[in-house]
Protein backbone atom coordinates (compact mmCIF):
# COMPACT_ATOMS: atom_id res chain seq x y z
CA UNK A 1 0.00 0.00 0.00
CA UNK A 2 1.76 3.34 -1.02
CA UNK A 3 2.21 6.09 1.86
CA UNK A 4 -0.16 8.34 2.83
CA UNK A 5 2.89 11.19 2.40
CA UNK A 6 5.79 11.50 0.83
CA UNK A 7 8.24 13.65 2.70
CA UNK A 8 10.61 15.93 0.02
CA UNK A 9 14.12 17.16 1.24
CA UNK A 10 16.13 18.74 -1.14
CA UNK A 11 19.60 18.97 -0.29
CA UNK A 12 22.68 20.98 -1.44
CA UNK A 13 25.88 21.51 0.55
CA UNK A 14 24.37 21.26 4.22
CA UNK A 15 26.35 19.04 6.01
CA UNK A 16 26.16 20.88 8.92
CA UNK A 17 22.28 21.38 9.02
CA UNK A 18 20.90 17.93 7.50
CA UNK A 19 21.37 15.96 10.99
CA UNK A 20 19.46 18.28 13.08
CA UNK A 21 16.79 17.82 10.24
CA UNK A 22 16.46 13.94 9.74
CA UNK A 23 16.40 14.03 13.52
CA UNK A 24 13.29 16.23 13.47
CA UNK A 25 11.82 13.71 10.48
CA UNK A 26 12.79 10.55 10.43
CA UNK A 27 11.32 9.29 13.87
CA UNK A 28 7.82 9.73 13.47
CA UNK A 29 7.70 9.50 9.41
CA UNK A 30 9.05 5.84 10.13
CA UNK A 31 6.70 5.30 12.83
CA UNK A 32 3.56 6.85 10.96
CA UNK A 33 4.61 4.73 7.60
CA UNK A 34 5.88 7.64 5.86
CA UNK A 35 8.41 7.72 2.41
CA UNK A 36 11.07 10.50 2.65
CA UNK A 37 12.69 11.19 -0.38
CA UNK A 38 15.82 13.14 -0.30
CA UNK A 39 17.43 14.11 -3.60
CA UNK A 40 21.04 15.61 -3.37
CA UNK A 41 21.45 18.31 -5.72
CA UNK A 42 25.05 17.61 -6.87
CA UNK A 43 26.39 18.46 -3.21
CA UNK A 44 30.27 18.73 -2.71
CA UNK A 45 30.74 18.29 0.83
CA UNK A 46 29.35 15.32 2.87
CA UNK A 47 25.61 16.33 2.33
CA UNK A 48 25.33 12.95 -0.16
CA UNK A 49 26.99 11.24 2.19
CA UNK A 50 24.85 11.25 4.97
CA UNK A 51 21.65 10.75 3.00
CA UNK A 52 23.31 7.65 1.25
CA UNK A 53 23.52 6.79 5.18
CA UNK A 54 20.06 7.75 6.17
CA UNK A 55 18.92 5.79 3.35
CA UNK A 56 21.02 2.40 3.97
CA UNK A 57 19.66 2.80 8.02
CA UNK A 58 15.80 3.32 7.25
CA UNK A 59 13.74 1.25 4.88
CA UNK A 60 11.41 4.22 4.00
CA UNK A 61 13.73 6.59 3.18
CA UNK A 62 15.23 6.86 -0.43
CA UNK A 63 18.35 8.91 -1.31
CA UNK A 64 19.50 9.99 -4.99
CA UNK A 65 21.70 12.21 -6.52
CA UNK A 66 21.66 14.39 -9.36
CA UNK A 67 24.20 16.93 -10.63
CA UNK A 68 23.57 20.10 -9.27
CA UNK A 69 20.27 22.21 -10.98
CA UNK A 70 18.77 24.20 -7.70
CA UNK A 71 16.52 23.86 -5.65
CA UNK A 72 13.24 23.53 -7.72
CA UNK A 73 15.05 20.69 -10.00
CA UNK A 74 15.88 18.71 -6.35
CA UNK A 75 12.36 19.23 -5.79
CA UNK A 76 10.25 18.06 -9.01
CA UNK A 77 12.93 14.82 -9.49
CA UNK A 78 11.99 14.20 -5.61
CA UNK A 79 8.73 14.57 -6.24
CA UNK A 80 8.71 12.12 -9.37
CA UNK A 81 10.47 9.45 -7.23
CA UNK A 82 7.73 9.90 -4.86
CA UNK A 83 5.28 7.19 -4.21
CA UNK A 84 3.06 8.78 -1.21
CA UNK A 85 -0.52 10.55 -1.75
CA UNK A 86 0.35 13.35 -0.53
CA UNK A 87 3.82 15.44 -0.20
CA UNK A 88 5.32 17.62 2.88
CA UNK A 89 8.40 19.74 2.11
CA UNK A 90 11.15 20.11 4.58
CA UNK A 91 14.24 21.95 3.41
CA UNK A 92 17.54 20.38 4.91
CA UNK A 93 18.37 23.63 6.64
CA UNK A 94 15.03 23.94 8.69
CA UNK A 95 13.53 21.30 10.95
CA UNK A 96 9.83 20.32 11.74
CA UNK A 97 8.84 20.93 15.24
CA UNK A 98 8.45 17.88 17.73
CA UNK A 99 5.26 15.99 16.48
CA UNK A 100 4.66 17.98 13.70
CA UNK A 101 3.87 15.04 11.37
CA UNK A 102 1.40 13.33 14.04
CA UNK A 103 -0.72 16.66 13.47
CA UNK A 104 -0.07 16.47 10.28
CA UNK A 105 -1.66 12.75 9.84
CA UNK A 106 -4.21 13.33 11.93
CA UNK A 107 -5.14 16.26 9.50
CA UNK A 108 -4.72 14.34 6.96
CA UNK A 109 -7.10 11.65 7.88
CA UNK A 110 -10.10 13.75 8.84
CA UNK A 111 -10.01 15.89 5.44
CA UNK A 112 -12.35 15.23 3.13
CA UNK A 113 -11.88 13.99 0.03
CA UNK A 114 -12.33 17.61 -1.56
CA UNK A 115 -9.27 18.92 0.17
CA UNK A 116 -6.32 19.34 -1.81
CA UNK A 117 -4.04 21.39 0.04
CA UNK A 118 -3.05 21.35 4.21
CA UNK A 119 -1.95 24.67 5.10
CA UNK A 120 0.33 24.77 8.79
CA UNK A 121 2.36 27.77 9.67
CA UNK A 122 6.01 28.67 9.87
CA UNK A 123 7.72 29.78 13.20
CA UNK A 124 11.03 31.69 12.66
CA UNK A 125 12.85 33.70 15.52
CA UNK A 126 14.66 36.20 13.12
CA UNK A 127 11.08 37.73 12.51
CA UNK A 128 9.51 37.33 15.62
CA UNK A 129 7.52 34.44 15.64
CA UNK A 130 4.91 33.45 12.96
CA UNK A 131 4.69 35.10 9.50
CA UNK A 132 1.32 35.79 7.96
CA UNK A 133 -0.07 33.19 9.74
CA UNK A 134 -3.15 30.75 8.05
CA UNK A 135 -6.16 30.50 10.57
CA UNK A 136 -9.03 28.33 10.23
CA UNK A 137 -11.34 31.83 10.39
CA UNK A 138 -9.93 33.19 7.00
CA UNK A 139 -10.93 29.76 5.45
CA UNK A 140 -14.58 29.72 7.09
CA UNK A 141 -16.07 30.60 3.47
CA UNK A 142 -13.74 28.32 1.82
CA UNK A 143 -10.96 28.54 -0.82
CA UNK A 144 -13.09 31.62 -2.28
CA UNK A 145 -13.52 33.56 0.89
CA UNK A 146 -10.25 33.58 1.84
CA UNK A 147 -8.96 34.63 -2.02
CA UNK A 148 -11.44 37.58 -1.66
CA UNK A 149 -9.91 38.45 1.32
CA UNK A 150 -6.18 38.13 0.16
CA UNK A 151 -6.37 40.70 -1.94
CA UNK A 152 -6.25 43.30 0.55
CA UNK A 153 -7.24 42.15 4.01
CA UNK A 154 -5.01 39.14 4.93
CA UNK A 155 -1.31 39.42 4.55
CA UNK A 156 0.06 36.19 1.92
CA UNK A 157 2.98 35.27 2.00
CA UNK A 158 4.14 32.22 -0.73
CA UNK A 159 6.56 29.49 1.23
CA UNK A 160 6.12 26.13 -0.10
CA UNK A 161 7.20 24.30 3.15
CA UNK A 162 3.96 25.21 4.76
CA UNK A 163 1.57 23.59 2.32
CA UNK A 164 1.13 20.05 1.95
CA UNK A 165 -0.72 19.18 -1.65
CA UNK A 166 -1.82 15.94 -2.70
CA UNK A 167 0.68 14.98 -5.18
CA UNK A 168 -1.80 14.91 -8.63
CA UNK A 169 -1.64 18.78 -8.30
CA UNK A 170 1.98 18.43 -9.80
CA UNK A 171 1.25 14.72 -11.63
CA UNK A 172 -2.03 15.69 -13.05
CA UNK A 173 -2.60 19.74 -13.46
CA UNK A 174 1.18 19.59 -13.91
CA UNK A 175 2.00 22.69 -11.48
CA UNK A 176 5.46 21.63 -11.23
CA UNK A 177 7.65 23.89 -10.00
CA UNK A 178 9.56 26.33 -12.40
CA UNK A 179 13.53 25.35 -12.80
CA UNK A 180 16.27 27.94 -13.08
CA UNK A 181 14.92 30.39 -10.90
CA UNK A 182 14.72 32.17 -7.60
CA UNK A 183 11.52 32.83 -5.90
CA UNK A 184 9.79 30.30 -7.33
CA UNK A 185 7.64 29.50 -4.41
CA UNK A 186 5.94 32.86 -5.13
CA UNK A 187 4.90 31.22 -8.50
CA UNK A 188 4.00 28.12 -7.25
CA UNK A 189 2.02 28.66 -3.92
CA UNK A 190 -0.98 31.30 -5.69
CA UNK A 191 -1.55 29.32 -8.31
CA UNK A 192 -2.39 26.41 -5.86
CA UNK A 193 -4.50 28.09 -3.80
CA UNK A 194 -6.53 29.40 -7.11
CA UNK A 195 -6.85 25.56 -7.93
CA UNK A 196 -7.41 23.91 -5.07
CA UNK A 197 -11.05 22.39 -4.35
CA UNK A 198 -10.05 23.21 -0.44
CA UNK A 199 -7.96 23.75 1.92
CA UNK A 200 -7.49 22.00 5.68
CA UNK A 201 -5.79 24.35 8.03
CA UNK A 202 -3.66 23.64 11.34
CA UNK A 203 -2.94 26.65 13.39
CA UNK A 204 0.01 25.32 14.98
CA UNK A 205 3.51 26.37 13.92
CA UNK A 206 4.73 23.20 12.75
CA UNK A 207 7.81 24.06 10.63
CA UNK A 208 10.54 25.94 11.92
CA UNK A 209 12.69 28.20 9.85
CA UNK A 210 16.14 28.75 9.93
CA UNK A 211 17.59 31.92 9.64
CA UNK A 212 20.19 31.89 6.90
CA UNK A 213 21.14 35.26 6.72
CA UNK A 214 22.46 34.72 10.50
CA UNK A 215 24.79 32.38 8.94
CA UNK A 216 26.34 35.09 6.18
CA UNK A 217 23.98 33.55 3.10
CA UNK A 218 22.49 37.21 2.97
CA UNK A 219 25.20 38.54 1.51
CA UNK A 220 26.25 35.68 -1.02
CA UNK A 221 22.00 36.07 -1.94
CA UNK A 222 22.91 40.13 -2.63
CA UNK A 223 26.47 39.10 -4.56
CA UNK A 224 25.89 41.13 -8.29
CA UNK A 225 25.17 37.66 -10.15
CA UNK A 226 22.78 36.55 -7.61
CA UNK A 227 21.24 39.94 -7.21
CA UNK A 228 20.90 40.15 -10.89
CA UNK A 229 19.11 36.71 -10.70
CA UNK A 230 16.30 37.52 -8.08
CA UNK A 231 15.65 40.47 -10.00
CA UNK A 232 15.08 38.63 -13.02
CA UNK A 233 13.55 36.08 -11.17
CA UNK A 234 10.51 38.04 -9.77
CA UNK A 235 10.08 39.71 -13.10
CA UNK A 236 9.54 35.99 -14.58
CA UNK A 237 7.24 35.23 -11.66
CA UNK A 238 5.44 38.31 -11.66
CA UNK A 239 4.64 37.65 -15.50
CA UNK A 240 3.95 33.97 -15.21
CA UNK A 241 1.28 34.82 -12.74
CA UNK A 242 -0.23 37.55 -14.98
CA UNK A 243 -0.47 34.96 -17.72
CA UNK A 244 -2.12 32.48 -14.87
CA UNK A 245 -4.42 35.24 -14.06
CA UNK A 246 -5.99 35.36 -17.92
CA UNK A 247 -6.50 31.81 -17.59
CA UNK A 248 -9.53 32.49 -14.81
CA UNK A 249 -10.81 35.32 -16.73
CA UNK A 250 -14.36 34.00 -15.86
CA UNK A 251 -13.73 33.51 -12.13
CA UNK A 252 -13.31 37.28 -10.78
CA UNK A 253 -11.94 36.16 -6.96
CA UNK A 254 -9.14 34.03 -8.47
CA UNK A 255 -8.34 36.11 -11.04
CA UNK A 256 -7.99 39.23 -8.54
CA UNK A 257 -5.68 36.76 -6.44
CA UNK A 258 -3.19 36.15 -8.34
CA UNK A 259 -2.70 39.55 -9.91
CA UNK A 260 -2.70 40.69 -6.35
CA UNK A 261 0.16 37.99 -6.16
CA UNK A 262 1.81 39.23 -9.06
CA UNK A 263 1.86 43.02 -7.65
CA UNK A 264 3.53 41.85 -4.69
CA UNK A 265 6.36 39.93 -6.60
CA UNK A 266 6.59 43.11 -8.88
CA UNK A 267 6.65 45.24 -6.08
CA UNK A 268 9.39 43.25 -4.14
CA UNK A 269 11.32 43.34 -7.53
CA UNK A 270 11.63 47.40 -6.88
CA UNK A 271 12.56 47.32 -3.32
CA UNK A 272 15.15 44.83 -3.72
CA UNK A 273 16.43 47.04 -7.06
CA UNK A 274 16.20 49.97 -4.58
CA UNK A 275 18.09 48.24 -1.62
CA UNK A 276 21.24 47.67 -3.98
CA UNK A 277 20.92 50.90 -5.86
CA UNK A 278 19.99 49.58 -9.23
CA UNK A 279 16.70 51.03 -9.43
CA UNK A 280 17.64 53.23 -12.96
CA UNK A 281 18.44 50.05 -14.78
CA UNK A 282 14.95 48.65 -13.93
CA UNK A 283 14.15 48.32 -17.66
CA UNK A 284 10.78 50.92 -18.70
CA UNK A 285 8.53 47.88 -19.68
CA UNK A 286 8.73 46.51 -16.32
CA UNK A 287 7.91 50.24 -14.44
CA UNK A 288 4.94 49.98 -17.09
CA UNK A 289 3.92 46.71 -15.97
CA UNK A 290 3.94 48.15 -12.35
CA UNK A 291 2.04 50.82 -12.93
CA UNK A 292 -0.74 48.51 -14.49
CA UNK A 293 -0.79 46.48 -11.21
CA UNK A 294 -0.97 49.43 -9.14
CA UNK A 295 -4.94 48.86 -8.02
CA UNK A 296 -3.54 45.34 -6.38
CA UNK A 297 -0.43 47.23 -4.76
CA UNK A 298 0.15 48.02 -0.88
CA UNK A 299 -1.64 51.04 -0.78
CA UNK A 300 1.02 53.08 1.12
CA UNK A 301 3.75 52.38 -1.91
CA UNK A 302 0.84 53.67 -4.64
CA UNK A 303 0.45 56.63 -2.57
CA UNK A 304 4.91 57.11 -2.57
CA UNK A 305 4.79 56.52 -6.21
CA UNK A 306 2.02 59.06 -7.10
CA UNK A 307 3.54 61.38 -4.98
CA UNK A 308 6.99 61.31 -6.00
CA UNK A 309 7.18 59.26 -9.28
CA UNK A 310 8.28 54.95 -9.09
CA UNK A 311 11.98 55.94 -8.68
CA UNK A 312 11.67 58.15 -5.70
CA UNK A 313 8.82 57.25 -4.60
CA UNK A 314 10.49 53.79 -3.84
CA UNK A 315 13.02 55.39 -2.10
CA UNK A 316 10.74 57.15 0.30
CA UNK A 317 8.66 54.09 1.01
CA UNK A 318 12.13 52.10 2.00
CA UNK A 319 13.03 55.43 3.76
CA UNK A 320 9.70 55.18 5.70
CA UNK A 321 8.85 51.62 5.90
CA UNK A 322 11.88 49.66 5.11
CA UNK A 323 12.16 46.81 2.62
CA UNK A 324 8.76 45.00 3.75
Amino acid sequence: MPPLVSIIIPAYNVAQYLPACLASVLPDAGALGYQVVLADDGSSDATGALCDEAAAQHPFVRAFHQPNAGQSAARNAAIRAAAGEWLVFVDSDDTLAPGALRIIDAALRAAGQNADLLLYNLYSEANGGLIAPFTQAQFAGGIEGYLARAVREIPFSAALCRYAPRRSLFTRQGLWLHEGIYHEDSEWCPRALARARAAVVCEEPLYRYRDTAADGHESTMLSPGRRQKRLDSLAQVTRALMADAALFEGDATRRAFLLRCAALCAFQRMLLAGRCGVLKEVPQEDRDLLYELESYLPRRFSLCVRLAGLTWGTRLYRRLWGDC
